[in-house]
C-alpha cells in the first residue's frame, strides 16, 4: 500500500499580558518572549510569541513594534501554520492584526511583521486604548498542520474523512451579527423607547440575557406580545446595548455612555458589559465625574467602586466640593454625599 500523507492539525490561542511595557529594558534588535505553549499534531511542538519593543535594524523597522510567532522546538518536521497575532484594546477587541499562512521548517523559524505600530504612537495617542496601566495584551491564534507519512489502513481512513479543524473566528462572527442587527431582517420582536423602535430577534435576546429569556419563557406580557416598551432608557443607549448583545463589543465608549450602559447591564443581567462599563468609569475617574461614580456605586451597591470613589474623594475633596455636581449630589443623593463627607471626618485611608 502507498504511504498515506495526512495533514494532522491542532489549534491554540493564547493571551500574553506584558506589565510595565514602557519600562521593559530592551534595545533595538532585542525581543521579549512569551511563556512557551505547545501544539500536538504528529508530535508535540513548542511555540512562543515574540515582540520587538524598539524594532530591528535588519528589517528597517527601528522605532516600530514588531510581532512574531516563533517555533522553539528542535524537531525537523515541516509545519504549515495559519496564524493571527494582534494587540487587544481595553474592550477586548483585536487591533493591529497580523494574519498569514506560512511554512515553519525547523527550530528557530519565526514569521510575523516587523512594523505593526509606531512605538511613539503606542506610548502616545494609543496609550489609553492599548496600554492602560502600562499593560500591553498580545493575542495569538495558530492552527498547525504537518505531514504524517505513517503507512496504515487506519491512517487512510482518517485521511479520507479529514475535515478542517475548528478555528476561532470571533471577529467575523461579531461582524456578521452586527450586519444582522443593522439589516433588521427576520426580526420577531421590537423594543420601544419613548422616541424610537428597535426591531430585534427573540432568540438572540434570550441567548444573551436571562432577563429576556424569562420574558419569553414565562407567562409574562412579552410572551404574548411582539414588543416591549422601555421608557427609562434613552434610544441611543438602547441601540448601544443591542449592538453589544449582538456583537459583544461597544463602539467608542464615553463616560456618559458607560453610565447609561451600566444601568442597562444591571437591568438585563449583562455581566460582562457591566464589568466593561465599571472599568471604563474607574479608569476615567475625575474631579468632574466623581459624584456620578459615587452615586452609581451607592445605588447598585458596588463595593469596589465605593472604595475607589472614597479614595479619590479623600485625595481631591477640596476640588470636588467646589463643583456643581457636588451640589446636585447633596440634593439628589444626600446619603451618598454623607458617606463621602465621612471620609474626611474619619481620616480615611484606602483599603487597597
Amino acid at each position: 500500500m502507498d504511504r498515506i500523507k495526512e495533514i494532522v492539525t491542532d489549534h491554540r490561542s493564547v493571551l500574553w499580558t506584558i506589565q510595565n511595557f514602557s519600562l521593559c529594558p530592551t534595545d533595538v534588535n532585542e525581543y521579549l518572549q512569551s511563556p512557551e505553549f505547545t501544539t500536538r499534531s504528529s508530535s508535540v511542538t513548542i511555540w512562543a510569541v515574540r515582540i520587538y519593543p524598539k524594532g530591528q535594524t535588519e528589517c528597517n523597522s527601528v522605532g516600530k513594534i514588531g510581532l512574531f510567532i516563533h517555533k522553539s522546538s528542535s524537531e525537523t518536521e515541516v509545519h504549515h501554520v495559519r496564524y493571527k497575532i494582534c494587540l487587544k484594546d481595553v474592550y477586548g477587541r483585536d487591533r493591529y492584526v497580523v494574519k498569514s499562512e506560512q511554512l515553519f521548517k525547523g527550530n528557530g523559524t519565526s514569521w510575523g511583521r516587523a512594523s505593526v505600530i509606531d512605538r511613539e504612537v503606542l506610548l502616545g495617542v494609543k496609550r489609553e486604548e492599548l496600554l492602560q496601566n502600562d499593560t500591553l495584551r498580545v493575542y495569538c491564534e495558530i492552527t498547525v498542520g504537518c505531514i504524517d507519512g505513517n503507512n496504515s489502513t487506519e491512517g487512510a481512513k482518517r485521511s479520507n474523512s479529514l475535515s478542517t479543524p475548528s478555528i476561532c473566528c470571533l471577529d467575523a462572527l461579531s461582524s456578521n451579527f452586527e450586519t444582522l442587527y443593522e439589516s433588521k431582517k427576520w426580526c420577531d420582536f421590537t423594543l420601544q423607547t419613548v422616541e424610537q423602535k428597535f426591531p430585534a430577534h427573540r432568540i438572540i435576546l434570550a441567548a444573551r440575557s436571562t432577563v429576556f429569556a424569562a420574558m419569553f419563557e414565562h407567562d409574562m406580557q412579552e410572551q404574548h406580545s411582539d414588543s416591549v416598551l422601555i421608557p427609562d432608557i434613552e434610544a441611543s443607549i438602547l441601540d448601544d446595548m443591542l449592538r453589544y448583545i449582538y456583537t459583544g463589543t461597544v463602539q467608542i465608549m464615553t463616560f456618559s455612555k458607560a453610565l447609561g450602559l451600566f444601568a442597562c447591564a444591571d437591568k438585563y443581567n449583562l455581566d460582562e458589559l457591566k464589568i466593561m462599563c465599571k472599568k471604563f468609569m474607574l479608569d476615567h475617574l475625575s474631579v468632574d465625574n466623581l459624584c456620578e461614580v459615587a452615586m452609581v456605586a451607592d445605588l447598585y451597591n458596588e463595593l469596589e467602586m465605593k472604595e475607589v470613589a472614597k479614595s479619590f474623594f479623600a485625595r481631591n475633596a477640596s476640588q470636588i466640593l467646589a463643583t456643581n455636581n457636588w451640589e446636585e449630589l447633596l440634593e439628589d443623593r444626600p446619603h451618598t454625599a454623607s458617606q463621602l463627607l465621612e471620609v474626611i471626618a474619619s481620616g480615611y485611608t484606602s483599603k487597597s
